[in-house]
């Protein structure tokens, strides 16, 4: 079954036309840098309204695996100087911590990225109507450039609110 589908992406990323290209189906997108929307209420209106006025049924947030504002946060931070974007290298700076103590160097930007998903997705499901929630596939995944290809991300990995680091 073919659903209306919404998906939030980083425009730097430049994934409009790879979804178009392997998912056709009704594709909306909404970008932010990072994927760092703000779920505020005028956002959350205009996102409310689009998903009931279009029937949308599937919510996706995607992140390349080379996203240049992951790389910026695992390295200097220093793409862009702002609050909303401090926050972000922050949040990355932590997880990126957090994440040396179980996976190789190398293999950080996978989890970084789903554990970051993982939150925007938990940020906005309590900003949708609620008549919608029962009706909605929320998801997320990663492409990766250099095969061409979707991963569905699933969560749960590792959480810092899970974690004892001694």
């Amino acid at each position: 079954m073919k659903y209306k589908h919404l998906y939030f992406i980083c425009p730097t990323d430049y994934l409009e036309l790879v979804i178009e290209d392997n998912f056709p189906t009704e594709n909306y997108f909404f970008t932010s840098l990072g994927n760092s929307i703000a779920f505020n209420r005028m956002t959350m209106e205009q996102i409310n309204a689009m998903i009931e006025v279009r029937g949308i049924k599937k919510i996706t947030f995607v992140l390349a695996d080379d996203n240049r504002f992951i790389l910026d946060g695992l390295v200097n931070n220093k793409l862009f100087d702002s609050i909303p974007m401090r926050q972000f290298y922050k949040a990355v700076s932590i997880q990126k911590t957090l994440s040396e103590k179980i996976w190789k160097t190398d293999g950080l930007r996978i989890p970084i990225i789903s554990h970051y998903l993982e939150k925007r997705i938990n940020e906005l499901i309590p900003q949708l109507n609620h008549w919608l929630l029962g009706k909605m596939d929320i998801c997320a995944k990663v492409y990766n450039r250099k095969n061409n290809t979707f991963r569905e991300l699933h969560f749960s990995f590792f959480h810092e609110e899970n974690l004892s680091l001694n």
